[in-house]
């Protein structure tokens, strides 16, 4: 290489921008895995896919990327699930329940249709039963947050 580019330096050497990436990070029984992948292209580019309670860091998602990479098209994704230690549990919401059931009997009435409500399409109709999801503090997520992105960071630098 010497021969070719005699003004080159190591630190100077041609990179690939393809490459993959993947960190996990777990805290208080809750998963979040990030993938980075990276193809081709002449600028920087950064797409970052994520859930909503993470949107309030892409941004600095997008700097920490930036500080390590110049080029290629990335593409970020970040999962969230809960572990094991705290499943998510539905719980009936009383009022929409209610509301549905006088709606289908009045819907009963209306039609002159006599029987029963079907316990199984009551519990089917969206609003019924609510799952609600483990709440992280802000510091909390950023540092769960930094973990797994630091770790598919490392991965997508080294292979490229």
């Amino acid at each position: 290489m010497a021969l070719i580019f005699p003004l080159m330096k190591d630190k100077d050497q041609i990179t690939s921008m393809t490459g993959f990436g993947s960190g996990k990070a777990e805290s208080e029984g809750l998963r979040l895995g990030v993938e980075l992948r990276s193809v081709n292209s002449r600028y920087l580019d950064i797409q970052v896919r994520c859930p909503s309670q993470l949107q309030p860091f892409e941004s600095v998602i997008r700097e920490r990327i930036q500080k390590q990479i110049g080029r290629g098209k990335i593409s970020v994704n970040i999962s969230c699930n809960e572990g094991a230690q705290s499943p998510a549990l539905p719980t009936l919401d009383e009022e929409v329940a209610g509301r549905y059931l006088a709606e289908i009997r009045r819907l009963a009435e209306l039609g002159k249709v006599n029987g029963e409500v079907d316990i199984a399409l009551l519990s089917r109709l969206p609003g019924v039963f609510r799952v609600e999801s483990v709440e992280l503090e802000p510091e909390a997520a950023q540092a769960l947050l930094f973990a797994g992105l630091d770790q598919a960071l490392s991965e997508l630098v080294a292979m490229r």
